[in-house]
């Protein structure tokens, strides 16, 4: 298994004299899978010469005593039930050089995650695109649903105009779509355990308050405002579309209005699952790297975006999993936490797919005689449950989209 780490450049950072470094946890994956507590190790080089051209270089490292913690504003984050930022709690100045640290205490050194530490190759999880609100309604007293005109993965920043009282908590709650009775309220069902909601408690100030959560990400177009103590306009939420930072390379464009609608979702359903590993969505309490997704979507996915580097380190954790099954299977999800560990065929078939596509495409020999031997091994674990050469849908995953809530839509194409 991998342990990815990034590598930043922060010259543009460093001052004369005194510096000083502050990190911020979430728990993220790692913690949300039951792992571990938050923690991060980091390695600092600095390169440098006095005025007189003596080498002045060293290391800083987190492996040392010196580093304090404390709690902070972020009082809860996740990735399925959202963010609660309390900025009565903000300290300033606490990651600046000179601050009075003297109440924090010293962290627990952690073990940290097993695995083998790795650069992080792919694209960084990014903000993509910011899209204004085009609609705000009000359908009851107190609630406020705004509408982006489209569904997105990300998150909103929200303003709260001054001046602001301490201790006031707004509540953002998203979802997809809307209520089928016509009540103008949020469906929220299809979420199941996930609460998909960021709350915001005022610290009281002169100026507006401004807040956008770090450690979370929903999938959403609609997002249903309380709390706020005025009536917001299409100004008060903007919404942030996040996803990993692979480039559009290609679009096609049809004279039929309704093939070009057909293209446009096809991206944008897959824009919003480029999470790091192609993920099955964006929106309820699952958001993982099921195999099967993985499969159906990758020629459309080589097609539209920029995606070596982002299959490639998928490849690579398909290949960290298989000598974990006995029977050099690979599982229905990368990295493994739902499904079976011996996954089934249909869902196992994203490995030579995807593998496949990275030599059609782009021509990657390399790739393809790394991962050669892994594939060999999970065919032949395939022939060992096979009967009369027919291997056995022995996980039988079929499609449960809720239906309380769609409605047919007449729909006629003409073709001549």
């Amino acid at each position: 298994m991998r342990v990815f780490y990034v590598t930043h450049d922060v010259t543009s950072y460093i001052v004369p004299g005194v510096n000083a470094i502050g990190v911020i946890t979430g728990r993220g994956w790692y913690t949300q899978e039951g792992m571990g507590q938050p923690c991060f190790t980091m390695q600092m080089s600095i390169n440098a010469t006095d005025a007189q051209d003596n080498d002045q270089s060293f290391w800083l490292s987190s492996a040392d005593n010196s580093w304090t913690t404390a709690l902070g504003p972020i009082v809860e984050n996740d990735i399925y039930n959202g963010e609660t930022y309390d900025a009565r709690l903000e300290t300033p100045g606490w990651d600046e050089p000179g601050f009075n640290d003297s109440t924090w205490k010293t962290p627990t050194v952690s073990p940290g995650p097993l695995g083998a530490l790795t650069s992080m190759q792919i694209p960084p999880v990014e903000v993509i695109m910011e899209l204004p609100a085009v609609s705000v309604k009000q359908p009851q007293p107190g609630i406020y649903v705004v509408d982006f005109g489209r569904h997105l993965s990300g998150h909103c920043r929200l303003t709260v105009l001054a001046p602001t009282t301490p201790g006031v908590t707004v509540v953002l709650q998203h979802a997809e779509i809307l209520q089928a009775d016509g009540s103008g309220m949020i469906y929220t069902a299809e979420l199941r355990s996930a609460k998909a909601t960021d709350t915001y408690i005022t610290k009281g100030s002169s100026a507006n308050e401004i807040y956008e959560p770090r450690f979370t990400y929903h999938g959403f177009r609609y997002v249903q405002i309380t709390g706020l103590p005025y009536a917001p306009d299409l100004s008060t939420l903007v919404a942030v579309h996040v996803r990993s930072s692979v480039n559009q390379k290609g679009w096609v464009d049809f004279s039929l209005p309704a093939l070009n609608q057909v293209q446009s979702l096809v991206y944008w359903s897959q824009a919003t699952n480029l999470m790091s590993v192609p993920t099955d969505c964006d929106n309820r309490d699952e958001r993982k790297g099921w195999m099967g997704d993985a499969a159906l979507t990758a020629d459309e996915a080589y097609h539209n975006f920029d995606m070596p580097a982002f299959y490639t380190s998928f490849l690579d954790l398909i290949q960290d999993e298989q000598p974990l099954d006995p029977a050099n299977s690979v599982p229905d999800t990368v990295p493994y936490t739902w499904g079976g560990r011996q996954g089934d065929p249909a869902w196992m078939s994203a490995y030579p797919t995807i593998l496949y596509g990275m030599y059609r495409y782009y021509g990657d020999t390399r790739v393809v005689q790394q991962h050669m031997d892994s594939i060999g091994a999970m065919l032949f674990s395939l022939a060992g449950i096979a009967k009369q050469n027919l291997a056995n849908l022995y996980s039988p995953y079929g499609d449960w989209v809720n239906n309380d809530c769609i409605r047919a839509v007449p729909f006629n194409v003409m073709c001549k």
